[in-house]
């Protein structure tokens, strides 16, 4: 993901059925409430450590496998969506 760096008051990003392989590019949205990143080819949950205020994170119709690397949103999250992906070893 390009040219997000400008928005950095952004509370809601919703980048759905854009064939976009990896979540990445969002250093700069610190104030981001909710992340859909539903229907792409996302294999793998990763890069969320600067969305310090984080409360949905919607995953679902990518190719996961491994629930992981939400430590970091372990204060803030409320809402983890990951249905219909690839799911076999859950998040410890």
């Amino acid at each position: 993901m390009e040219n997000l760096d400008a928005l950095e008051k952004l509370e809601k990003l919703y980048v759905c059925r854009n064939k976009v392989p990896k979540i990445e590019g969002l250093e700069n949205l610190k104030n981001l409430k909710v992340l859909e990143f539903g229907d792409n080819r996302i294999e793998k949950i990763e890069n969320l450590e600067s969305l310090i205020n984080l409360e949905e994170l919607h995953l679902g119709a990518n190719q996961i496998k491994i629930i992981e690397n939400l430590e970091c949103l372990s204060s803030t999250l409320k809402l983890l969506d990951l249905p219909a992906n690839a799911i076999t070893k859950n998040w410890r």
